[in-house]
């Protein structure tokens, strides 16, 4: 990388180093994760092209990237193939593991959380929470999850699941870090495997919410195309709880390739998919 290059990716994510310099690409797509990427007639798909660079990025990073969110979403593949095993297949060491998830948090917590690519932004979407609440008409449950980072980033051995009853879309969690001491971050993510639409109550949340992969706006709720909807978690003190409310409603695959269709068309002037 130039000086110029070097200067703009430590915008982005930090100033961890890693030697020797490894290979790298531009214009670069981060967030090529496997719920980003859809096989159809044959072809494959990327949605979700929010978080593209111009500046080089390594090729190894964007590797560890969709690996580590593999296993964030799918604990139990642990159990059949080894995530370590699978990095050294990508030649990934841990100590290029350890900067990655470095490069990650910085991303996430100060590049991402404080709003500096705007002009990355999706418009607000027209479509209305109302035509998706009307499924929820009965009691389901929604499974969600805390990460809670003590200083070595969010792991799945840190993290707090709670169980709530969903109705009418509404949902309302609390989840106790009395045994948590001295954390550093927290990260919510309110289900895991569909994409949604959420909206966070904040009258109801004792934190602040920042969504991180969401693509765009309805409605004052934010709209996740991804299978594993994440926000950033912040709070004035280290409280003993966290309380989180709002609504929520969960997509079909169909309707989420439809708003990735309707996304992309809009940003670059043609449809994604022709039927």
């Amino acid at each position: 990388m130039s000086g110029r290059e070097r200067t703009e990716f430590a915008q982005v994510f930090g100033t961890s180093q890693i030697c020797p310099e490894l290979p790298c690409i531009a214009p670069a797509n981060i967030d090529l994760i496997l719920d980003n990427i859809f096989e159809k007639d044959g072809k494959y798909r990327v949605i979700d092209c929010e978080w593209i660079f111009d500046f080089p990025v390594p090729v190894a990073f964007i590797i560890w990237r969709a690996i580590n969110e593999l296993y964030s979403s799918y604990p139990q593949l642990e159990q059949d193939c080894k995530m370590q095993e699978l990095l050294e297949e990508y030649q990934i060491t841990q100590e290029m593991s350890e900067t990655f998830h470095k490069w990650g948090t910085y991303f996430a917590e100060h590049y991402v959380g404080a709003n500096r690519v705007l002009h990355y932004s999706i418009p607000e979407i027209g479509i209305s929470l109302e035509e998706f609440r009307k499924r929820h008409q009965e009691k389901d449950l929604l499974n969600c999850q805390l990460f809670v980072d003590t200083g070595n980033g969010f792991r799945e051995e840190e993290k707090i699941q709670a169980e709530t009853v969903l109705q009418d879309g509404a949902f309302r969690v609390t989840f106790d870090l009395k045994n948590f001491k001295d954390w550093k971050a927290l990260r919510f993510d309110p289900l895991e495997g569909k994409p949604c639409i959420c909206r966070i109550d904040h009258a109801g949340t004792n934190a602040k919410l920042k969504a991180v992969n969401a693509s765009g706006k309805v409605e004052h709720g934010d709209l996740f195309l991804t299978t594993d909807p994440v926000y950033l978690v912040k709070m004035e003190e280290n409280k003993d709880q966290v309380k989180i409310s709002g609504m929520i409603a969960v997509l079909s695959m169909e309707e989420a390739l439809e708003r990735a269709n309707w996304l992309l068309g809009k940003k670059n002037g043609l449809a994604f998919w022709r039927k």
